[in-house]
């Protein structure tokens, strides 16, 4: 009987010893944890924040339920804004669709504040759209939507944007804001026929503006071109003087070599000119025999020098020769 009982008693033992180290292991299981890379981790205890990890790596905490876990997801996340509509200063209503980029800077505030992404990203909505309506009341539809790249001015709404919500969201979130960018722009039905009808008058102001200027750089192109030209006659014309100069300057040498050497023929020759001139077509003038070039086809032509010379050469050999004979 003793036998059994102590049997028994051991048999009891080492159940009782096997589960107080299964349970030291689920004990010490439960007090480890990791904290991946990316991610922060806040430990509750009785529901108190004790302890902020933001590092990666290996822990220990007290087991449930004493101590708590909440890995928190740091890692960049984008969240698109629903869409809205935000009137602006010339009172066009216009549907802003907008992208921000976040994470989460503050574990245990964004625990405390949010709890949760979706929660986060409820608060973000709402900050978000108070600051696009605040930021476009103050700028014209043609600086979101216009033809002209330099009128655009989406790259300040988007810096008023995050400069607004980025403190904010940071100090009363836990979140640190990136970015925050436009996505789409559309236009409520009312508004397109203006719209349309604005780019139409900017692109009419642009056409007349490339007119305009057409017209001043054909003109100052035609002056141009009349200033070269008017210097270009200018030589022309100073070169054309030099050469009738030179001509008649030769001619009239031609004229006084033509006179010294024969003065009757010069006489004759001129007159058959001045007649050539004179008689045009159809032409009919009665003059003289004693006029212009008749008196040379009429009056006894001279003898020429050259020719006396010789008559008298001649004779003066003629004489020599009937001395000699006597």
């Amino acid at each position: 009987m003793a036998t059994i009982n102590c049997t028994s008693w051991s048999r009891l033992i080492g159940r009782t010893l096997f589960a107080a180290a299964l349970c030291g292991v689920f004990a010490v299981q439960a007090s480890f944890f990791t904290v991946p890379d990316g991610y922060a981790a806040v430990v509750t205890r009785f529901g108190r924040p004790v302890r902020e990890i933001i590092e990666p790596g290996a822990y220990w905490k007290f087991p449930v339920p004493i101590d708590e876990l909440r890995l928190i997801d740091r890692r960049d996340e984008l969240f698109v804004t629903p869409n809205n509509s935000v009137l602006t200063r010339d009172k066009k209503n216009v549907i802003l669709t907008t992208y921000v980029i976040w994470n989460v800077a503050d574990p245990l505030r964004f625990l405390q504040s949010c709890g949760s992404a979706d929660a986060a990203r409820t608060n973000l909505a709402g900050m978000i759209a108070a600051a696009k309506n605040r930021t476009l009341g103050g700028m014209d539809l043609n600086q979101l939507v216009s033809l002209r790249r330099a009128d655009i001015r989406i790259g300040e709404l988007e810096a008023d944007v995050l400069r607004e919500v980025a403190t904010s969201a940071e100090q009363r979130l836990g979140l640190r804001i990136e970015r925050v960018g436009v996505e789409r722009i559309a236009l409520p039905e009312g508004n397109l026929a203006a719209v349309f009808q604005r780019m139409k008058a900017e692109r009419l102001a642009e056409a007349n503006r490339l007119r305009s200027q057409g017209a001043k750089d054909a003109q100052a192109i035609r002056d141009d071109a009349h200033i070269k030209s008017q210097e270009i006659l200018r030589r022309g014309r100073e070169e054309a003087g030099a050469i009738f100069a030179e001509a008649e300057r030769r001619a009239g040498e031609l004229l006084a070599d033509a006179h010294s050497r024969d003065p009757d023929f010069y006489r004759f020759w001129s007159a058959l000119q001045a007649t050539k001139e004179a008689l045009k077509e159809r032409a009919t003038l009665v003059l003289r025999t004693d006029q212009l070039f008749f008196d040379g086809l009429i009056a006894q032509p001279a003898e020429p020098a050259t020719k006396s010379r010789r008559s008298e050469s001649s004779s003066d050999v003629l004489g020599t020769q009937a001395g000699a004979e006597r």
